[in-house]
C-alpha cells in the first residue's frame, strides 16, 4: 500500500461534503500518521537477526500487552535502535512539524474525548491540520523508503528487508523478551510531541 493507498479514504471525506469532513478528516489522518509510525518501527525491530517469521505472534503481543506505547514513543523507538532517526529520515522540516503536532494532539485529545478545543476551529482550518499531519507522513515515507527501503504503509511489516539494516544497529535486540525490554525502555510513557 503507498501513503495516497493509505489516505485515500480521507480524500474521501475531504470531498464527501460532510458537515463534520474536517474533524473527521483530521481524526483519520492522526490513526494514520500513528500507524504509520508503528509500522515502521515493527519492520525496523523485525530486522533484527536473531527474531524471524515464527516470532511474530510473540512481537505483535508484546506491544498488544502494553496500553502505555504511544506514537511519540515509536519516534523515540526508532531513534534509539536505528543509526538514522525520524528527524533524518523527514528531513529540514522535523522541528516546525514537531511543533506543529504538539498543537493539533491538543485538539485530538480534546475531539478523542468529546471536548472542546477551546478554538474554534472552523472546517478549513481543521483541514490545514490535515494537511501538516498528510505533509509529515509523505516526508517520513520519503525518507524512510530511501534509508530502509520501506515506508511504513505497506501492510506487512514483519518482513525482512533485502538490505542489512540491523548491522548499524545501536541495539540488537536478541529475544522477543529483549524488544519487550526494550519497549519498556523507549517506547512507553506519555506522548510526547
Amino acid at each position: 500500500m503507498s501513503l495516497e493507498a493509505e489516505f485515500a479514504v480521507v480524500d474521501l471525506i475531504k470531498d464527501s461534503g460532510a458537515v463534520t469532513l474536517g474533524v473527521d478528516a483530521l481524526t483519520l489522518s492522526i490513526v494514520k500518521l500513528e500507524r504509520q509510525l508503528r509500522r515502521l518501527f515493527t519492520h525496523l525491530v523485525f530486522q533484527c537477526e536473531a527474531l524471524d517469521d515464527g516470532n511474530i505472534p510473540e512481537l505483535v503481543k508484546a506491544l498488544e500487552e502494553r496500553p502505555d506505547v504511544n506514537v511519540t514513543g515509536f519516534i523515540t523507538g526508532i531513534d534509539a535502535l536505528f543509526r538514522f532517526s525520524v528527524s533524518d529520515m523527514v528531513g529540514p522540516r522535523y522541528s516546525k512539524s514537531r511543533t506543529e503536532l504538539r498543537e493539533i494532539y491538543k485538539v485530538r485529545n480534546k475531539l478523542f474525548h468529546g471536548q472542546l478545543t477551546g478554538e474554534s476551529l472552523d472546517q478549513c482550518q481543521l483541514l490545514e491540520r490535515v494537511a501538516t499531519v498528510r505533509e509529515w507522513c509523505e516526508l517520513l515515507s520519503a525518507g524512510a523508503l530511501a534509508r530502509v527501503g520501506y515506508d511504513g504503509f505497506g501492510r506487512d511489516s514483519f518482513r525482512k528487508s533485502d538490505r542489512a539494516l540491523a548491522a548499524d544497529y545501536r541495539e540488537q535486540l536478541d529475544s522477543v523478551d529483549a524488544y519487550r525490554a526494550f519497549i519498556g525502555a523507549h517506547v512507553v510513557g506519555r506522548t510526547n510531541w
